[in-house]
């Protein structure tokens, strides 16, 4: 992908790609999960434009990003998930963590450089996110993706130690549990007081 401003990446994703249709998941829980986050978080939208045997040019499975003035986009690249649906389930949820931020005011624009402390950071959070996040959602065939993220977490945070103090990596973990309650109580309202 080239590199382009927000707002023609924005204009580029909208042109290029469709709505994304949560029935394709089959499982209750997971379509209205996407479809909350579809209605409430970002608008959901998927690849159209790359060919299968292309695919493999973006290292991508989602992106988020926030144009001016509208709701931010996750965009789904969906021929890279082969078919996996609780692995697209997956990024649907990373990336409505990642949108977030700008709800939370963690950030006006996601950072972009992946080796700056700025995007680790973030990253830790939407990992902490998702490991509160799946408890909460109780839905059992996602149960391997709960245990994965302990491990990225753990991950994350022994790279961030070289780098930083722990007061700042436990906030951060912190903003992450509270973006998990933050998406929780728009996915599954009705369970919280």
């Amino acid at each position: 992908m080239i590199d382009m401003s927000l707002e023609n990446k924005a204009h580029y994703f909208m042109e290029k790609s469709i709505d994304f249709d949560p029935a394709v998941f089959k499982n209750a829980d997971m379509i209205n999960a996407a479809t909350r986050i579809m209605s409430h978080v970002a608008v959901v939208r998927a690849d159209t434009f790359w060919k299968p045997e292309t695919v493999g040019q973006s290292r991508r499975y989602g992106l988020s990003f926030y144009p001016k003035g509208q709701r931010p986009i996750i965009y789904l690249n969906v021929l890279k998930h082969k078919g996996d649906k609780l692995e697209l389930f997956d990024t649907i949820l990373h990336e409505a963590l990642h949108c977030s931020a700008l709800y939370l005011d963690r950030h006006d624009e996601l950072p972009s450089d992946e080796q700056s402390i700025e995007y680790r950071l973030e990253e830790l959070c939407v990992s902490s996110g998702m490991g509160r996040l799946y408890p909460m959602l109780k839905i059992a065939d996602m149960r391997e993706a709960s245990r994965r993220q302990k491990k990225i977490v753990d991950q994350s945070i022994k790279s961030l130690r070289q780098d930083m103090s722990e007061n700042v990596i436990e906030e951060w973990v912190a903003k992450g549990q509270e973006a998990a309650n933050w998406l929780h109580d728009i996915i599954k309202p009705e369970t919280r007081s």
